[in-house]
């Protein structure tokens, strides 16, 4: 399978190639008692604008953009869909929903040319939506920002639902994660698998977070108070077991590169809800490795050698060990063969072994330029930790979404 891929990788660059916590009982609760606030029936209204149709990019193949609205009782969240020409609803397409990193929208941080590479290059519709509270202007959804707890997680349900009816969708169903939308993903995963759900084929998992540490994990910076851990730091929360701390997050790097921080109430999204590392009700609802245990269909896990935020890939072991518990059929870590228990490997020798993704030498890099988006604008951000890495080398979502994106999409329809 690993060859497979990789060769296909290759093809699509047309380049040339060379070569358990003891402590931690959280996993195992029943998370459908997450009710949540919003999106929880099975007669959403549904509201559709006049579709707006821009100047399209050529990427070979036309896009028809619609901007729509999905409406329950007071709440409004809106979406997009990137329609390949020739998708109808005599000739149905794969459907395909991007979840945004952190608290962005997924207008702002997607943008236009990222869901139309992934459109263009697998021939799926494709959605990306703003989770209540965010957006902008006219298009900013109603309600408020829950940071990917059961509002949001609702909300992500009721835009996959609303598509899956769709007549212009067929039976094959993928959820795509970036970063922190991990949690949304998981969390709308896990709690709607039997049944607004239980078409989703697979959750793609692009270097997200699994648990509180991670999700809070920054740079140190005096200037922004962010000199120390925050409260709340322990084994259990951290998952220490498996990816010790000095591994998971090193006190020193070279090159003068930043220590990580963890739970500084400085760092996202602390700063922002005002809660710490030790209150666990409200992590209860906000960390993905409480729902991946608990998730079905195939899950994947995309990650870079070097990761787009963090200073180690700890996270990536993490993840597969909780998903492993799960009722998944394949669980996969990039180009690797599937169902392998990669968490008992470790880093190191995952390094060794070729676990990590390095397009370096196809003319790309071994790391993703992750959109950082406020009030509305993003740029591409470099790994903070970028100094301690040899040869690092950032690329952008839109390079990801056009040459490297579509061949893992198509590896998962054929698990």
């Amino acid at each position: 399978m690993k060859r497979i891929v990789w060769s296909a990788i290759c093809a699509l660059l047309m380049l040339g190639c060379d070569a358990e916590s003891s402590t931690d009982e959280t996993t195992e609760t029943d998370t459908s008692s997450l009710s949540g606030q919003f999106g929880n029936t099975e007669d959403s209204t549904i509201l559709l604008d006049e579709p707006s149709i821009p100047d399209p990019v050529d990427f070979g193949i036309v896009i028809e953009e619609k901007n729509t609205d999905l409406t329950e009782d007071a709440y409004r969240v809106f979406f997009n869909q990137f329609i390949p020409e020739g998708c109808s609803n005599e000739s149905p397409c794969p459907l395909l929903v991007l979840v945004a990193d952190k608290d962005a929208s997924g207008d702002a941080f997607f943008g236009e040319e990222t869901p139309r590479w992934i459109a263009a290059k697998s021939g799926a519709i494709v959605a990306t939506y703003n989770s209540p509270g965010r957006g902008e202007g006219a298009r900013k959804s109603t309600g408020e920002e829950d940071f990917n707890g059961t509002v949001g997680q609702d909300a992500l349900s009721d835009v996959l639902n609303y598509m899956i009816k769709s007549p212009r969708t067929n039976d094959q169903v993928g959820i795509i994660s970036f970063g922190y939308g991990l949690v949304a993903a998981s969390g709308a995963l896990s709690r709607f698998k039997s049944n607004k759900l239980k078409e989703v084929d697979f959750l793609l998992d692009v270097e997200g977070p699994v648990n509180r540490c991670w999700a809070t994990a920054v740079p140190g910076n005096a200037e922004e108070g962010i000199e120390a851990d925050g409260p709340g730091v322990n084994e259990g929360r951290c998952d220490f077991d498996l990816g010790p701390r000095q591994e998971a997050f090193p006190f020193t790097l070279p090159n003068n590169a930043p220590a990580p921080i963890i739970c500084n109430e400085n760092a996202f999204p602390l700063k922002q809800s005002g809660v710490t590392c030790e209150d666990d009700q409200w992590w209860y609802e906000r960390e993905a490795k409480i729902f991946l245990d608990d998730i079905a269909g195939n899950y994947m896990r995309i990650q870079m050698l070097n990761d787009h935020r963090q200073a180690s890939r700890w996270s990536s072991l993490q993840a597969i060990k909780y998903v492993v518990k799960s009722d998944v059929d394949n669980h996969v870590l990039n180009n690797q063969s599937p169902n392998q228990p990669l968490f008992t490997v470790g880093d190191t020798n995952c390094v060794e072994q070729g676990c990590y993704l390095d397009f370096t030498a196809e003319g790309l890099g071994n790391s993703l330029a992750f959109p950082a988006c406020f009030d509305g604008q993003c740029i591409a951000t470099e790994n903070p930790y970028s100094a301690a890495f040899d040869g690092f080398k950032a690329f952008p979502l839109e390079d990801f979404a056009q040459y490297v994106l579509p061949v893992f999409i198509e590896q998962l329809w054929t698990l």
